[in-house]
């Protein structure tokens, strides 16, 4: 199955696109931190990663450069 991380600190958001997400037949998982979704990303085989932009703490656009700087290359 189609696994999709779902980033946000918004908990309304995650709520929305998980909804969407499982109806349309994906496996969404949700964190609402960059730093889990680092440690989700570690332990699970993720296809897609949906990232908010604005997020405290490190924010979506600083995710995104970590991950391209190791060679990541996953849909964002």
């Amino acid at each position: 199955m189609f696994r999709i991380l779902i980033v946000d600190d918004d908990k309304n958001s995650r709520r929305y696109y998980h909804a969407i997400l499982s109806h349309s037949g994906y496996q969404p998982i949700c964190a609402d931190s960059a730093s889990i979704a680092l440690h989700m990303l570690e332990e699970k085989k993720i296809d897609l990663l949906l990232v908010s932009a604005l997020m405290p703490g490190m924010d979506g656009f600083t995710l995104t450069k970590m991950l391209r700087d190791c060679g990541n290359d996953m849909p964002i």
